[in-house]
């Protein structure tokens, strides 16, 4: 949008934002914006930052006031000019922290400026900008924390030439019917399988991924709520909490050092675990995995594994040879008492057969940090958790947190970011997902 320099200001007149609960999330605000200004907000948080910005691009519609801005149908933004005002505005993104002495693309995708801060660039960028930022002048966030319905995302698809994802996100073959512009996928995590690679092979879009940067977290977690199920943790900390007055002979649980554990997918993350389970003692370590050899563990049947671990790790992607892997068959041949944790995808597991297993004693624990219900491209996946785990003392569960440490989900995003980058620059991908890998 070509502008001239002395008329054409973006208004706000008195905007103000409150939710339906009557919350107010703006007070009443008024400022202009001239061509190439840029816009610094710094404040609390709850100050109004985020719901500012959000107006002036149009994520958040005023409450009270009015957005304008020069040549938009009737100069106001509103519900039936928030597409087009959305393409007439250059960016309007937020970061807790700007960086000096970096680009504006590195900018966009990291920054450091205090503990908290947002920053709007309101008109189109620079010839310099654009170049160096591939063209991308506008970027739409998902302001979260829930993802997009299937209709949202296809909408805003429409005109996207690239996409960043995130665990909650699914792209089945209905999702790229209406996405003429779409050139890549760029996933923020290590599975993949919530996403049709046919699908977006055929229409010519290259999906990435990161595949290690989870690893190390994600065998943490393992080993935790291994513990955490093993020791009655939870129990413990409930009965404490109840009124504690002192030691009594309860609790009685089952410790990792010499017990036999097993890992059934000796992957990246499998052999992290391993890793790890080697400083506790174990009398035995076993591993299943048929496309695998390492000196470090006793390889053995799956069968095996399961009839004489006292841990049994999942750590399989879901492919069509592993959805219920475990199932009612493996459980009655498993040894009594067995704690078993799942850290791969919620599908490998019949959570019914796990409930029923709990019920008969056959297993002592299950702890997971993956569920069934997560796998979106299984037309038959249960919609929840199944409430025999939800309602069982025998289970430890949290809610997919295997790669929720700070600095690592900061160097996954900001792999996913350059792959995203990469792929539309035309450069080679080292990352790039393989339909022989999805679930089918």
């Amino acid at each position: 949008m070509k502008l001239e320099k002395d008329r054409d200001v973006l208004s706000l007149k008195g905007v103000s934002v409150r939710y339906v609960d009557s919350t107010v999330a703006l007070h009443p605000t008024s400022l202009d914006v001239k061509q190439g200004e840029f816009l610094v907000l710094l404040g609390a948080s709850g100050a109004g930052k985020s719901t500012l910005l959000r107006s002036i691009n149009g994520l958040v519609l005023p409450t009270k006031g009015e957005v304008s801005i020069p040549g938009l149908a009737g100069g106001v933004v509103n519900a039936k000019t928030l597409r087009e005002h959305r393409k007439r505005c250059g960016m309007v993104f937020q970061q807790h922290h700007l960086i000096g002495r970096q680009s504006v693309l590195r900018n966009v995708l990291m920054g450091k400026l205090g503990d908290r801060g947002a920053f709007a660039s309101l008109w189109p960028w620079s010839k310099k900008d654009k170049l160096e930022a591939l063209t991308v002048i506008e970027v739409i966030m998902n302001p979260g924390p829930d993802p997009w319905s299937p209709s949202q995302l296809r909408e805003y698809l429409v005109d996207a030439d690239a996409m960043m994802a995130f665990m909650t996100d699914s792209v089945t073959k209905e999702s790229l019917l209406n996405a003429p512009r779409l050139k890549t996928i760029s996933c923020a995590l290590k599975g993949y399988d919530n996403f049709d690679l046919r699908a977006c092979a055929q229409a010519g879009v290259s999906v990435t991924f990161v595949p290690d940067l989870l690893t190390e977290p994600t065998a943490e977690l393992a080993i935790g709520l291994a513990i955490a199920a093993g020791r009655n943790v939870l129990q413990g900390d409930a009965a404490t909490r109840a009124g504690y007055s002192g030691w009594r002979p309860a609790l009685y649980g089952t410790g990792l050092h010499g017990s036999v554990a097993s890992v059934i997918g000796l992957g990246k993350v499998g052999q992290a675990i391993l890793a790890r389970l080697a400083g506790f003692g174990c009398a035995r370590l076993l591993g299943v995995d048929p496309s695998v050899r390492l000196d470090q563990v006793e390889l053995v049947t799956l069968d095996e594994a399961v009839s004489t671990s006292d841990y049994v790790f999942l750590a399989v992607p879901l492919v069509s040879d592993t959805r219920h892997l475990v199932d009612s068959r493996m459980l009655q041949l498993s040894k009594k008492g067995q704690i078993l944790v799942n850290v791969g995808r919620g599908s490998v597991v019949d959570e019914r057969a796990v409930v029923d297993a709990l019920a008969n004693e056959q297993l002592g624990a299950y702890a997971a940090d993956v569920y069934e219900m997560e796998d979106w491209l299984l037309p038959d996946r249960p919609r929840e958790i199944h409430p025999g785990l939800t309602n069982n003392a025998r289970t430890v569960l949290t809610p997919h947190i295997g790669s929720a440490v700070r600095r690592v989900r900061f160097e996954i995003e900001m792999r996913a970011a350059e792959n995203l980058v990469r792929s539309l620059r035309g450069e080679s991908l080292s990352d790039v997902a393989v339909e022989a890998s999805a679930a089918a």
